[in-house]
C-alpha cells in the first residue's frame, strides 16, 4: 500500500528539509495528541506520561482495538501480508461507520473518523466519496471548492475558514506533515495557524457571531481534536448562548412584571443563572442589584407598617442576592434610625402628656412603645415618672424662678426649670478628642423635672450668704490662693486672696462668678439658700449639668461639631490678649470672645435651653463623687456618691480652655478642698 510503503521509507532528513525527497501520495493530518503532532505509523517514542496512549483512535472500541493492534504489529514489521490485508478491512469498516455518523447527522464524529482513515492510508478506496460527501453536508463547504491538487485524495478541502489563504496554506500545511511529519517549522506553523484560529473564534463568540465561532471551532477539531484551547472554546461557546438565552429570558419575565416572582419563571431566577455560568456578567450583575433595591424597598415598606418580622424576611432575602450588601447595610441603619425615630416621637408625647397631667393617655401610648420593642428601659422610666408626677406635680418647661430670700429684700440666683427626657451621656463613639473617663456613653432617663441657675453664682449672690452667715470659705482659712500673674504669664499661690478678689486678685464687681470657692464653700451656700427659700437647692447632679449643657444636642460642643464662629463662650480665643499683649497658648484659631479672664455673667450668648456660660467663663462643681469610667453609673440622672469619696466632679470649661476642654463630654476630677481663678459653680433646684 503507498501509505505504508512512504512509512516505511521514511528517513530522519525528511523533518527539517523536503528537497530531494520522492514524492508520495498526500496525506492529512488527523489525531494529535497534544502539542507534538505525530503523524502516520513511525510510532515515534512516547513521553513517560504518555506510553500506552494510542495515536489513532476510532470511536467504535472494537474496531479501534483491532486497528491498534495491526498498527503495533505493521510498526516491526512493515510488510506484513496478513497485517496489511487486516488493515484495510478494519478501514472499510471505518468508512461505513463515517458513513452511519453522516446519516445521524453527527458530522464532527464523521470527521474524525475520516481523518484516521486518511492518516493510516490515504489512498483507501472509498475515502474520496466519503471526503466529498461530508464537504457537501458541512456548511459553506458545499458552495466552496478547492483547486485540484497533484497527489490528494479529493479536490475539495474540508477545512474552509473564512480567508481562503488561511485555508490553502493549512491545506499546505497538511500535506507537507503529511509525508514529512516531524516537519518541525510546519508543525510550528501549523499551531500557530491553529492558535489564530481559535482567536478568531473567540472574538467571533464575543461578538455575538456564534455561528461563525462554532465553524471555526468544528476547523479546529477536524485537524486536532486535542488541540489545547479548543475545549475552552467550544465550552465558553456553548455558554455564551446560554447566557444569552438566560437573559432573554430575564427582560422577558421584567418585562412582565415578574422581576422576583414566581420563584422558577422570575427575572430575578433567569439572572441568578446566568451568574453561575458568567460570574462577571455585568447585565445580569445589573439586574441583580435592581432585585436587591426591590427586596430591601419591600422591608422598608414593611418597618414602616410596624411589621418588623416581615421587614427582617425580606432583609434576609435581599441579603443573599449579591455579594455586595451596602443596600441591605443601608437598609437596617434606616429602619434602626426609624425605630428610633418613633419611639422618640412616642416618648415625647408621652411626656407631654404628663406635664399635663393627662396619666390615662400617657399610659395608652406606651404600649406604643412597648409594640416597638427593645426600649423596655423608656417604658420602665416613663411609667415611674408618670408615678412620681402624679404626687409631685410639674412645672412648665422653660419656666424661669426666683425664689425671694426670707428676712431680706434679696432673691435667690435665677433657675429655670429643664423638662424630663432623657439624653445619651458621654463622648460618642467618634470623638477623637475623648478619654476612658467620659465613657461608656449611656442613657439617662430623668423622670422629673429640676430646674439649674441659669447663670454662675455671681460675687454679689455668694455676697448675701457670707453676710447672712459670716462663713469663712476655705480660700480665707488658708489664707491664700492661686492668681494669673501677667508679669509671669502663670498662675502664681498669693496670700490673702478669697472670694472677693478676681482671677487676678483685684476688687471682684459683683456680677463676675465668684471665684476661690471650693466644693465643700458651694455646699455650704446651697444649704444655706435652702433654708432661706423653704426649697431644695443643691448643687446639680454630673448628669443634670451635662443634659442642661447640650440642650437637647447630640455634638461634641453645644452650638455645633466645629470651633465657634461668633463670640458665644469665653474661651482661649486667637484673638484674646492679656494686658502685656500675652496670648494662649492652646488658643482657639481665628475665635475671640473679646475677655482675657472670667466675663461677667450672662453677657455672652445662652445655649438653646436659655443657659449663659455652661462651657466656659468659669469650670463648676457638681454634686458627683469622681469615678474613673461610667460603668454602673445611674441612669436616672442622680448624682453618684459614696461615702468618704475624697475627689469630686468639675464640668464645663473656663476662660483659658481649649476646644478639646469645652466639649459637653469633658469632666475632671478635684479635690473638694480646691479654690482656685477658673473654678465656680452654679445652684440646681428640685421642683
Amino acid at each position: 500500500m503507498p501509505g505504508t510503503m512512504a512509512l516505511a521509507q521514511q528517513s530522519s532528513t525528511d523533518t527539517d528539509s523536503d528537497s530531494g525527497s520522492a514524492e508520495t501520495p498526500v496525506k492529512r493530518l488527523g489525531d494529535v495528541a497534544g502539542e507534538d503532532y505525530s503523524i502516520g505509523f513511525d510510532l515515534p517514542a512516547a513521553k513517560p506520561e504518555e506510553r500506552g496512549r494510542a495515536m489513532y483512535e476510532l470511536p467504535d472500541h472494537s474496531q479501534n482495538a483491532r486497528l491498534q493492534s495491526i498498527l503495533s504489529r505493521l510498526a516491526t514489521r512493515p510488510g506484513n501480508p496478513q497485517a496489511l490485508k487486516e488493515l484495510q478491512s478494519v478501514l472499510r469498516e471505518a468508512l461505513v461507520l463515517a458513513d452511519d455518523f453522516m446519516n445521524e447527522g453527527d458530522l464532527d464524529e464523521a470527521a474524525q473518523v475520516l481523518s484516521v482513515i486518511r492518516n493510516v492510508d490515504p489512498n483507501t478506496s472509498g475515502l474520496g466519496a466519503a471526503t466529498q460527501r461530508l464537504n457537501d453536508l458541512v456548511p459553506d463547504n458545499a458552495a466552496r471548492r478547492a483547486p485540484q491538487k497533484r497527489n490528494t485524495v479529493d479536490s475539495v478541502s474540508p477545512y474552509n475558514l473564512p480567508d481562503p489563504t488561511q485555508t490553502a496554506r493549512l491545506d499546505e500545511l497538511l500535506s507537507i506533515l503529511a509525508t514529512r511529519p516531524r516537519n518541525g517549522p510546519a508543525l510550528r506553523e501549523l499551531d500557530a495557524l491553529l492558535n489564530d484560529v481559535l482567536r478568531q473564534a473567540e472574538v467571533a463568540r464575543e461578538a455575538g457571531d456564534y455561528e461563525r465561532a462554532e465553524r471555526l471551532n468544528r476547523v479546529v477539531r477536524s485537524v486536532n481534536p486535542r488541540k489545547s484551547g479548543l475545549a475552552e472554546s467550544r465550552e465558553g461557546l456553548e455558554t455564551a448562548r446560554q447566557v444569552d438565552d438566560l437573559l432573554a429570558a430575564a427582560a422577558a419575565a421584567r418585562r412582565a412584571g415578574a422581576l422576583i416572582e414566581p420563584p422558577l419563571e422570575s427575572a430575578y431566577y433567569y439572572w441568578r443563572r446566568v451568574v453561575e455560568l458568567d460570574r462577571t456578567n455585568p447585565e445580569a450583575a445589573e439586574g441583580l442589584a435592581q432585585v436587591q433595591q426591590a427586596m430591601v424597598d419591600n422591608a422598608m415598606a414593611a418597618a414602616q407598617n410596624d411589621d418588623e418580622e416581615l421587614a427582617e424576611q425580606w432583609l434576609e432575602e435581599a441579603s443573599a442576592v449579591r455579594e455586595s450588601q451596602e443596600l441591605v447595610v443601608d437598609a437596617r441603619l434606616q429602619m434602626g434610625r426609624l425605630r428610633d425615630e418613633q419611639a422618640q416621637s412616642i416618648e415625647n408625647q408621652v411626656i407631654s402628656l404628663i406635664h399635663q397631667g393627662d396619666y390615662q393617655r400617657a399610659e395608652f401610648l406606651l404600649i406604643d412603645l412597648i409594640a416597638l420593642g427593645g426600649y423596655e428601659h423608656r417604658v420602665a422610666g416613663l411609667r415611674d415618672m408618670i408615678a412620681r408626677e402624679q404626687v409631685y406635680g410639674s412645672y412648665e418647661p422653660g419656666q424661669v424662678i426666683r425664689d425671694h430670700l426670707r428676712g431680706s429684700g434679696a432673691r435667690a440666683p435665677a433657675v429655670i426649670v429643664i423638662g424630663a427626657g432623657g439624653f445619651q451621656m458621654g463622648a460618642a463613639a467618634d470623638d477623637e478628642d475623648a478619654v476612658s473617663t467620659e465613657r461608656p456613653a449611656h442613657r439617662v432617663n430623668f423622670q422629673r423635672a429640676f430646674a439649674i441657675g441659669i447663670n454662675e453664682v455671681t460675687v454679689g449672690e455668694f455676697r448675701d450668704f457670707i453676710r447672712a452667715t459670716n462663713y469663712r470659705t476655705d480660700a480665707e482659712r488658708d489664707r491664700r490662693s492661686d492668681v494669673w500673674d501677667d508679669d509671669l504669664g502663670q498662675l502664681a499661690s498669693r496670700g490673702q486672696v478669697d472670694w472677693q478678689l478676681d482671677y487676678a486678685g483685684r476688687p471682684a464687681t459683683d456680677q463676675l462668678p465668684v471665684l476661690h470657692v471650693s466644693w465643700n464653700d458651694a455646699q455650704e451656700y446651697v444649704r444655706w439658700l435652702s433654708q432661706v427659700t423653704g426649697e431644695r437647692y443643691r448643687l446639680p447632679s454630673e448628669a443634670e449639668f451635662e443634659y442642661a449643657l447640650r440642650a437637647g444636642t447630640h455634638r461634641p460642643w453645644w452650638w455645633g461639631s466645629d470651633r465657634p464662629r461668633d463670640a458665644i463662650e469665653n474661651l482661649a480665643g486667637e484673638h484674646d490678649k492679656s494686658a502685656s499683649s500675652r496670648r494662649f497658648s492652646n488658643y482657639i484659631r481665628g475665635y475671640g470672645d473679646g475677655y482675657w479672664g472670667p466675663a461677667p455673667v450672662g453677657v455672652l450668648s445662652s445655649n438653646a435651653w436659655g443657659l449663659y456660660d455652661m462651657a466656659g467663663n468659669v469650670a463648676e462643681w457638681v454634686q458627683d463623687c469622681w469615678h474613673v469610667n461610667y460603668v454602673r453609673a445611674p441612669a436616672d440622672g442622680s448624682a453618684w456618691e459614696n461615702p468618704g469619696c475624697d475627689r469630686r466632679v468639675v464640668r464645663g470649661a473656663y476662660w483659658a480652655s481649649s476646644l478639646k476642654q469645652a466639649r459637653s463630654s469633658a469632666r475632671l476630677s478635684v479635690a473638694p478642698d480646691l479654690h482656685t481663678p477658673q473654678v465656680g459653680f452654679r445652684v440646681a433646684r428640685d421642683l
